[in-house]
């Protein structure tokens, strides 16, 4: 089926036609499932080069003008990490066959709890969202197999809301993050409260990238 006869105007040429060679090439290989060629030639571009340049020795990347402010426990260069390891992956296709992302990757992993999440952007307390979102790109980096990510999507069971969503555990405990970043221990979710929609949609996404979770969970919910 032609899709492009569904809608009024096609994007394909304006797509096409931009002079980005990343958007060229994803246009080409999702939307015309015309292989484009070799990967690789996306990889070696300025701008990867230049993100690349800045990955420190064990992974991350270094979150810029961090602040006084900052709490001592709070790790920005996890977030800063995520943000570049966002941009890699989404847009410029990078995997584990790049070098960049098993380095980004175990820094990553090197974060995970004993209960599966991957924890530090907000000192002791429970990340939800952020953890979704790492796992999800790692996955798409080709880490499905990887038990460290397993561990993590069977985390999110744990802290699922009782109407099926997820939540952030300190709005629905009603404690302030203030007072919680001062913690030793995270604070559990009360799991009687609505869940959000935008933190389950982190962990949505997460599922629906991995291969067998996603079927797993294209099912009503039963607790």
């Amino acid at each position: 089926m032609d899709w492009t006869k569904s809608i009024n105007i096609s994007p394909l040429e304006p797509l096409l036609n931009f002079g980005d060679t990343a958007l060229e090439y994803f246009t080409r290989q999702d939307l015309l499932e015309n292989p484009p060629g070799d990967i690789q030639k996306i990889w070696v571009l300025p701008e990867v080069k230049k993100m690349l340049e800045k990955q420190n020795q064990d992974g991350s990347w270094t979150y810029p003008k961090r602040g006084e402010g900052a709490h001592p426990t709070e790790n920005y260069h996890i977030l800063q990490t995520y943000r570049i390891l966002g941009i890699l992956v989404e847009m410029y296709g990078l995997d584990n066959t790049h070098p960049a992302i098993p380095k980004a990757a175990e820094y990553i992993l090197s974060h995970q709890t004993v209960e599966g999440d991957i924890r530090g952007i907000f000192g002791s307390q429970y990340t939800p969202h952020y953890t979704a979102g790492l796992i999800e790109l790692l996955i798409k980096a080709r880490y499905w197999q990887d038990p460290r990510i397993i561990k993590g999507i069977q985390w999110f069971d744990e802290i699922r809301q009782e109407d099926g969503g997820w939540a952030w555990p300190l709005r629905t405990a009603r404690v302030k993050y203030r007072d919680a970043i001062e913690m030793d221990q995270p604070v559990k979710t009360n799991q009687t409260k609505q869940f959000s929609h935008a933190l389950t949609g982190f962990v949505i996404r997460a599922y629906a990238s991995h291969a067998e979770y996603k079927k797993i969970h294209n099912r009503p919910y039963r607790r």
